[in-house]
């Protein structure tokens, strides 16, 4: 599974009753240890797999969001938490952590209908917080290697490197597309900035909460160097299941002009940045391919909280999002 773990993010879900009770008992402990619920507290499952669990966490009227988190993981997210919420980014406060054991409590800020409407209002406000949040991340080398050394021992990638790194995630994936690959590469990193980027991966609209009509980014487990700022726009625009209707391409494009008329920090061409967004929808592609495989192999994994065959939850699968006569092409 090494192969695509490099391009997608596969969890397993079908966890048995032990698994479940085991994790609900350790939330319960670590709930209990952060005492910002009260004595008497209680834990909702909100989203389990054998890599993270989210529970909310309530006791004497008070409520917060527990996330259990690999331990290195939940280091590194609140590290990157306390860099962007102290340059102006909104997000969610951290109440208590312990990344020893992998648990971060935020606070509350409710929860999103899945899948969203296609608000344009709304979509437009998110485009802009991106733009902010992409320019935040954009700093010095020195900076980056205090701020996040284990993400700086992977080094600082230029454009090349980049290229050459999706040519060999994704071309040992995907045998006999070589030059489809190449050239994604190439349009993917056009405009890539030259210091280093801190970038968050798997911007999903379900991973905004609307605070006061303002989007607040939930979910920063994912921070590297080494990906891409149009891969946050194509996930974004068309990561399958997001939205009641996938957005069509005059929307997509009217939200990328929205997303370049607010970056500050980096001048940034539309149709360069178009052109990016559209070659990292087609690695996009190839990713949910591949997982997709996967997943019909081994029952019971899902790729960014995605089940894939239709089920019980006809509006949470790739297969109900793009029609079952699509989704067969997806093993092709």
């Amino acid at each position: 599974m090494h192969d695509l773990e490099l391009c997608a993010r596969v969890r397993r879900i079908s966890l048995s009753a032990e698994e479940q009770g085991a994790f609900l008992q350790r939330a319960l402990r670590l709930a209990t240890q952060s005492a910002m619920v009260g004595a008497e507290v209680r834990v909702e499952a909100l989203g389990l797999s054998d890599h993270t669990q989210t529970y909310r966490a309530t006791g004497a009227g008070d409520s917060a969001i527990l996330k259990i988190l690999p331990p290195e993981i939940a280091g590194l997210t609140t590290r990157v938490h306390n860099f962007l919420r102290q340059r102006g980014i909104a997000l969610p406060r951290i109440l208590w952590a312990d990344p020893q054991n992998g648990a971060i409590l935020y606070e509350d800020l409710g929860t999103e209908r899945v899948p969203a409407s296609r608000d344009a209002a709304e979509l437009a406000r998110i485009m802009r917080y991106l733009a902010k949040l992409h320019d935040v991340a954009i700093m010095n080398q020195q900076t980056a290697s205090v701020e996040f050394p284990e993400l700086s021992a992977q080094g600082f990638p230029k454009q090349t490197d980049l290229a050459a790194n999706i040519l060999r995630r994704y071309g040992a994936l995907t045998p006999g597309r070589t030059n489809d690959i190449l050239e994604a590469a190439v349009a993917a990193v056009e405009g890539m900035p030259s210091l280093p980027f801190l970038a968050i991966s798997d911007i999903k609209r379900e991973h905004f909460l609307m605070s006061r009509g303002e989007p607040v980014l939930v979910d920063l487990e994912m921070a590297s160097f080494w990906e891409l700022p149009a891969a946050n726009l194509a996930t974004l625009l068309s990561f399958p299941g997001q939205f009641t209707l996938p957005l069509d391409a005059g929307m997509k494009i009217q939200l990328v002009q929205e997303y370049v008329s607010a970056r500050r920090k980096q001048s940034i061409e539309p149709e360069s940045i178009w052109r990016a967004v559209k070659a990292c929808e087609f690695l996009m592609s190839l990713t949910l391919s591949r997982a997709a495989e996967h997943c019909r192999s081994q029952p019971g994994y899902m790729v960014r909280d995605r089940r894939f065959e239709t089920g019980s939850r006809e509006g949470n699968s790739v297969e109900a999002e793009i029609g079952s006569a699509n989704f067969k092409t997806l093993y092709e």
